[in-house]
């Protein structure tokens, strides 16, 4: 279903108990955590995801409009 995001990041956490090195399905993850208002688990994703892949240039840019959004700066 379009905009099942609590749904999304169930499917998305199974995922990565079989592909935990998946940086794009972090970042995705953390950006559905977000809309659904949970922003501490959407930057524990997006730092997991930079660790993993620092030279990621778009992670960082997520992350930080995350902490626009957020006010977290």
């Amino acid at each position: 279903r379009q905009g099942d995001y609590p749904k999304a990041v169930a499917d998305l956490t199974n995922y990565l108990t079989i592909a935990p090195t998946s940086t794009e399905t972090l970042a995705r993850r953390a950006d559905y955590r977000a809309r659904t208002g949970r922003y501490p688990e959407a930057f524990t994703d997006f730092d997991a995801a930079i660790k993993l892949d620092p030279q990621n240039y778009q992670l960082y840019l997520r992350r930080g409009l995350l902490s626009l959004h957020t006010k977290a700066y």
